[in-house]
């Protein structure tokens, strides 16, 4: 399947100079060595705190390790940790940082993609960053994308969901469509268990689901994983690929985090794009329908705050509404219908769900803490109605209902992921790894040796 579409063009789109890395460092490393062409789309210019020249330099030396075919620079701003309210995202106007800028720009010689590509700077708005990720979307022309999800962070939240928002605009202006790959940086990456020097490398762990409200709407048996070669995490760490890759990112000090950072897998949830959702009509007894085809599968108030209920954005029914129900009219007559419900409850106690179409009707029971629920239906049909039973102190969000009348994608994805099945679960040389470990504690006593004695000297000279 994959090589009748004939490209091997793989996209990967994160916010920060670094982030590529806890992503899908070893997934990069793993695609290059079967042939792909590689390309990474960096949403900011990682400017926070002025820092924006050395992560470039950072970036492109990165690069170069990993023979990344190309980067790019979309030139929007970093939004850095502060707690601010405004952010590009949640902004009705143009975005201002803090230093007076308003618009994209290039990192040193190098302009940012907008300006490559009509010679202009952009104003910093949603609808602008959303633009210029959809048009250099269509320009790349991906098999496949890896983009980061919503992480603790308003920058890797705003990546995410305008990103979401572009795949389902390009629906149908990207031919065939692309495998869409969702992860996380921080959550089983960034912030993961440091156990690297284990007798066999370890997975991923479940840092992330049932544990986090970040995590929603995912569940952990969706995951997929893609297994990373060995030598990546060889005991000899310092010849590692990966590790000379997360040294370069000094300014980060992402070399501390390597030894969490990277397992003998990278994990994702894949999202079907042939989701017939997206051209469906949706009516509802009331609330803002928009939200139930938009691509997103959460969607925030402000991004800056915590994927919290009271923080969440989607198709809510006025309280005075009494039928609560959403009609799907489907652009075409389908055999059988695959329905994901995306949503979440105000008191996280279970709600009923009546379907109802033409030829049937029944009930189902959805049950917090679960986020997503499926109804599959099959019947020749072209409307579906969801009604929605809850009880008088309870409210509901509803963020996403997704259609699928095929499996074609899933075959697809399959298909690719089977390339990385070798790598499973191969065991380590056990004196190897003892002496891989002994120089870590080592480089670890000799730091804490050095920076007690830099402290000394430094209060010596201002004593």
């Amino acid at each position: 399947m994959m090589e009748k579409c004939n490209n091997k063009k793989i996209l990967i789109i994160v916010p920060h100079q670094d982030d590529e890395l806890s992503l899908a460092g070893s997934v990069i490393i793993g695609l290059k060595k079967r042939g792909y062409f590689v390309g990474i789309l960096f949403t900011t210019n990682g400017n926070f705190n002025g820092q924006e020249q050395i992560r470039y330099k950072e970036s492109k030396k990165v690069a170069e390790i990993l023979k990344i075919d190309t980067v790019t620079y979309l030139g929007y701003p970093d939004s850095g940790w502060n707690m601010e309210d405004n952010t590009i995202y949640n902004s009705n106007t143009f975005y201002k940082t803090k230093d007076g800028i308003n618009e994209t720009c290039g990192i040193m010689s190098e302009n940012e993609y907008c300006f490559k590509k009509n010679n202009k700077h952009n104003l910093y708005t949603r609808e602008n960053m959303l633009n210029d990720l959809k048009n250099f979307i269509l320009d790349f022309k991906p098999f496949a994308i890896f983009c980061v999800d919503v992480d603790n962070h308003a920058d890797h939240k705003i990546t995410s969901l305008l990103t979401d928002e572009a795949m389902a605009s390009l629906k149908d202006q990207l031919k065939p469509t692309p495998l869409f790959f969702k992860g996380f940086c921080y959550l089983g990456s960034w912030y993961g268990k440091n156990d690297y020097f284990d007798k066999i490398m370890q997975p991923t762990l479940n840092q992330i689901c049932n544990k986090t409200t970040l995590s929603k709407p995912y569940l952990w048996e969706d995951r997929i994983s893609i297994f990373a070669d060995p030598h990546l995490y060889n005991p000899f760490y310092w010849k590692s690929k990966l590790y000379k890759c997360y040294k370069v990112y000094s300014s980060q000090e992402a070399r501390l985090h390597f030894f969490r950072a990277v397992n003998s897998n990278q994990i994702f949830w894949f999202r079907n794009l042939t989701n017939i959702g997206f051209d469906s009509t949706f009516i509802a007894s009331s609330g803002n329908v928009s939200f139930l085809n938009d691509g997103k599968l959460i969607d925030f108030k402000n991004v800056r705050r915590k994927n919290e209920y009271t923080n969440l954005l989607g198709w809510e029914p006025n309280k005075k509404d009494k039928k609560k129900i959403i009609t799907i009219e489907l652009k075409e007559r389908v055999d059988f219908l695959n329905c994901s419900i995306y949503f979440e409850t105000s008191n996280n106690k279970p709600i009923d769900i009546n379907v109802i179409t033409k030829e049937k009707q029944f009930k189902i029971n959805a049950k917090p803490p679960l986020s997503r629920i499926e109804i599959k239906v099959k019947e020749k049909m072209n409307r579906l109605c969801l009604q929605f039973l809850i009880n008088n102190d309870q409210t509901i969000i509803i963020n996403e209902i997704e259609l699928h009348k095929t499996n074609l994608q899933v075959k697809m994805c399959e298909d690719f992921l089977s390339k990385f099945e070798e790598y499973k679960d191969k065991p380590r040389n056990l004196i190897i790894l003892n002496i891989g470990r002994l120089f870590y504690t080592l480089q670890i006593f000799i730091k804490k040796v050095f920076n007690k004695i830099k402290t000394r000297v430094i209060s010596k000279h201002y004593a």
